[in-house]
């Protein structure tokens, strides 16, 4: 059994979505935390490299997508709030993983990239990418405190 891999044996299955071109970090915490790096479900991307959204599978509570804002190879953001109109219906958690661009909210001339990002259930980002902190000054945020 190797459970970074494959997730904890016997714990209750939750569907991971991601883009194909998913970054390494997510899917490293996805094996520390048990759910396994196998099995998540890659999303096919348009030709910019964001998620499509009409490509994600009808999946049900629990599971969760985790979009980009801010693809680490082409600095393309997903259209975070198609996604969260196509999954909401079912119950499932959508993660904005801001690391290279969640920042642009804060720019006029580049909020737009960031339009539907509210509509998400969580998010992070990495103050060292754009703010010039230390390495590990990374911010998360959720939606609801109760979470």
């Amino acid at each position: 059994m190797n459970v970074e891999a494959d997730g904890l044996f016997g714990a209750p299955p939750i569907t991971v979505v991601v883009g194909e071109e998913v970054h390494p970090s997510l899917l490293k915490a996805l094996g520390l935390l048990g759910l396994g790096r196998n099995r998540v479900v890659k999303v096919p991307l348009d030709s910019q490299g964001r998620m499509r959204p009409e490509a994600i599978p009808f999946v049900t509570s629990p599971a969760l997508v985790c979009t980009q804002v801010g693809n680490v190879n082409t600095g393309a953001c997903d259209p975070v709030g198609d996604i969260c109109e196509r999954t909401r219906t079912s119950g499932v958690w959508v993660h904005v993983d801001g690391a290279f661009g969640l920042w642009a909210a804060a720019s006029p001339s580049l909020a737009y990239l960031t339009d539907g990002v509210e509509q998400a259930d969580s998010w992070a980002t990495d103050a060292h990418k754009w703010l010039n902190v230390p390495y590990d000054s990374n911010t998360a945020r959720l939606r609801e405190s109760e979470a």
